[in-house]
């Protein structure tokens, strides 16, 4: 349903790959499609240094909330985004 998805959850995720030896921390970029491109496009914005490129495919251009209720779609420091 895309209800109440901490960022932070994302954010341990960007710390892992920063932090793994196969990757380049200096090369890591995001693409999303759809509901996907919005997150690539919020993570962008949240954590504008971790990426070097972000490809976000039919995103749209407000961030919308859950899916079957009114709840937010995403949070952030238990903030509603």
């Amino acid at each position: 349903a895309l209800q109440e998805i901490p960022l932070e959850y994302c954010e341990k995720a960007i710390c892992w790959a920063k932090s793994h030896p196969a990757i380049d921390q200096d090369r890591i970029g995001l693409w999303g499609v759809s509901r996907g491109a919005e997150l690539a496009l919020l993570l962008g914005g949240v954590f504008p240094k971790d990426f070097r490129t972000i490809n976000a495919t039919l995103p749209s251009s407000v961030v919308y909330g859950a899916i079957l209720n009114e709840a937010p779609a995403w949070t952030y420091r238990g903030q509603a985004i």
